[in-house]
Formats: structure tokens, sequence, C-alpha cells
């Protein structure tokens, strides 16, 4: 909460129960701090941006609260929500250090006005229809004392749908810059930063409404190490309404190709795939001729074996959407 014009510590206490719901994060109330080994807590700040996620958010927000971790401190931008967001963040707010509403220019501007705000050591965001496991910022702090040299530092994690049932688990990939460059397998519920090295690479480009954290994570890498860890630290919900499901994948591709190009040159191979397939496949809308289509697909076939399929593009995206199990 704000005091005297500062944001202090998430507070203790028990939250509202709600009797008719099971599972994490239901099961539990009271949030009064963990202080485990009398360790040294770095100070975790976490950032919850919010447009009309009624559905979800009150679990986000107990999934953070109920970290029980001593040294937390949560922020709440929401973009002005018309549904009943903002009576559930009421519920919880003397447990937030800050909240407020007001419209923004979209996701990655309110993830920046939170970052902007934060004062911990480490920093990281929650969407609103996500959640974190249990310990996970303990899991967190303890790889960050294990490992100082990192800046950042991601995990295991899961894909849940919108009954938190896990549909799919996600390991923690070993870290591998040259990869990161044609691919994002970072998982972003399952990532933390150290807020010092965002003054050197930046925050989230504003401009980018996809793809903004494998950005993000290109800028960071660029100038500093990363470390992955075993642990299952995030949830990423699949439902209908899911960003990266829902929107267009022409966007999407689009975003992906102007990743590559800004961050690793002209001839990205994602950048050139992109540009490439995608003159044959207007050309087949403007023309409907079925020869471009097969040439696309000749062309996709051997783009394929020049550099491979661990990347975004590949000839069966083209066909379809961008498989869920690039994300």
């Amino acid at each position: 909460m704000l005091v005297d014009g500062k944001i202090v510590n998430v507070s203790q206490g028990k939250l509202p129960i709600h009797v008719e719901k099971t599972g994490w994060p239901w099961l539990e109330s009271d949030i009064s701090l963990e202080t485990e080994d009398k360790v040294d807590w770095p100070r975790i700040t976490l950032v919850t941006a919010s447009y009309n996620k009624e559905q979800y958010i009150e679990e986000a927000i107990r999934s953070v609260l109920l970290q029980r971790y001593p040294n937390l401190e949560y922020i709440i931008i929401d973009g002005a929500s018309t549904d009943d967001s903002l009576e559930i963040i009421k519920k919880y707010e003397q447990w937030l250090s800050y909240w407020v509403s007001e419209p923004d220019r979209g996701q990655a501007h309110a993830i920046n006005k939170g970052l902007s705000m934060a004062s911990g050591d480490i920093v990281s965001w929650v969407h609103a229809d996500d959640l974190l496991f249990p310990g996970a910022c303990f899991d967190m702090a303890k790889a960050f004392n294990k490992y100082p040299e990192a800046a950042l530092i991601y995990g295991a994690g899961a894909k849940i749908d919108k009954n938190n049932r896990i549909v799919k688990k996600v390991l923690s990939r070993e870290y591998n810059p040259d990869l990161l460059k044609t691919k994002c397998f970072i998982f972003q519920p399952s990532t933390f930063i150290k807020r010092s090295v965002l003054e050197k690479s930046g925050v989230l480009d504003e401009s980018l409404h996809y793809w903004m954290d494998w950005d993000l994570y290109l800028r960071i890498c660029k100038y500093f190490p990363a470390k992955n860890i075993e642990q299952e630290i995030g949830m990423w919900r699949t439902h209908d309404d899911t960003k990266t499901l829902s929107g267009a994948y022409s966007e999407q591709r689009r975003e992906i190709a102007l990743i590559g190009r800004k961050n690793n040159g002209l001839f990205d191979r994602n950048n050139v795939t992109f540009w490439l397939l995608n003159a044959f496949n207007l050309a087949e809308e403007k023309t409907s001729l079925s020869l471009f289509r097969w040439m696309r697909q000749k062309l996709a076939g051997l783009l394929d074996r020049i550099y491979g399929t661990d990347t975004y593009y590949s000839a069966a995206m083209f066909e379809g959407k961008i498989s869920e199990d690039k994300i």
C-alpha cells in the first residue's frame, strides 16, 4: 500500500475465504509471512496488468499474496476495466502495495507503468489470467542468491485451462543464446529479472502486442547472462480470450519477423523466411492461382532444410497458425 507517498511491503493477515472454491489458490487464506532460515530475502516486485479480467484476476492476486514472501511488493495496473474487476481488486486492497485503474495504451504500457514504480531488486509480471505456483518467489530468490551473475532466471511451468487444470507441463530448457535469436523458449510466467539491468536493456517495447517479452529477453541477454532452473514457477492459462491464441496470426508473424530483424539484422532467418513466404502468400491471395501456394510450400520446405525447424517459421506454420508448441 502507499504510505506517505512510498510503496511499502504487502501486509499480513487472512484473505477472504471462498468455501465453494477448491484447489490452489483457494485452499488457503492465511498470508502470515514465512521467514525460513533467517535469510536476507531480496525484495521482489510483481506487477499485474489487467483489463476486464473479472473471471480470473482474483486467482492471480491470491497466487501472489499466498506466496507469503517476506519482502514482496505487489502492484496492479488496471486499464479502466468496465466489468467487476475493480470490486475484486478492492477486496484485496489492504494487501496490495499499490494499485490504480486508468486508461492505458495496452498491456506493455501498463506493465511498464508498474515497473517504473518498482523498488524491488528482482521484478516480474503476472498476467491477470495467469498464476504462480506455491513457493515460486522463494525458489526465485534462492536462485538469484545462488547465481548472482545472472540477470534473468527462468524456470519450468505449466499451461492450464480455464478451470486451473494442467493441460501441459512446460520444461525449463537449458539457456542457449543462439537458439533464443530464433525461438523464445523462455517461459514468461516463470521468468524473473534483475531490475538494475532494465536501465541498460530498456523495458517492454510498447509497439509490440504479442511478443514483447521475447524482444526484451533478447535485449537483456545481449549484455547479461541468463540462467534456467528446474523448479515450476508460473502457469499460463489458455482460454478463448487468450491474447496469443486469439490474436491475428498475420500480426504475430509480422512481429516475429520484426523482432528478428531488429535484434539480428536483415538476414535473420525468421525475417528472411517471413518475407519470402509472405510474398508468395500475397501473390496467391491477389491472383487465386494455386501455383503460388505450391511454390510457397516448396520454398518453405527448402528453407526448413536450410535453417532447420527449431524456429517459428516453417512450412507447417504458413499453412495454418503458429503452433502452440512454439509458445
